[in-house]
């Protein structure tokens, strides 16, 4: 089912407050290249899931302890923003593997390609002999 206006709205309302504290309050070098995809939250908003991405070499495995260990933190400002919630959202981090399937695709296409291109040339080559 189709999220509804509230849940979009405190799910925008979510993703710019981790954004603004990842940028300006959080000083943790292992949060310093992730970016938020999208926020999901439940149908009685009391979790949140946060899909994000990581560019740069930091491992999955620094970024999710980063998240556990600011977590608390992250989701006590969120409580201050959106003070017209009765329950603040639990969050849940996901690391979003949708961009690594997207390149792990595109790299199966042009090896496909470039396969498919080195057999015309050499049917080609052979056709002209």
């Amino acid at each position: 089912m189709a999220p509804s206006v509230r849940q979009q709205r405190v799910a925008q309302a979510i993703s710019r407050g981790i954004s603004v504290l990842l940028l300006q309050e959080l000083g943790d070098s292992a949060l310093a290249f992730v970016t938020l995809q999208r926020v999901k939250l439940s149908s009685d908003l009391s979790v949140a899931t946060i899909y994000y991405t990581i560019y740069g070499d930091q491992s999955r495995e620094k970024v999710a302890e980063a998240f556990d260990k600011h977590g608390r933190f992250i989701r006590g400002q969120i409580g201050k923003q959106l003070r017209h919630l009765r329950i603040v959202p639990e969050l849940r981090f996901i690391y979003d593997n949708a961009s690594d399937e997207m390149q792990r695709l595109e790299k199966i296409f042009d090896d496909a390609k470039r396969e498919s291109a080195a057999k015309q040339e050499s049917e080609k080559s052979s056709d002209d002999e």
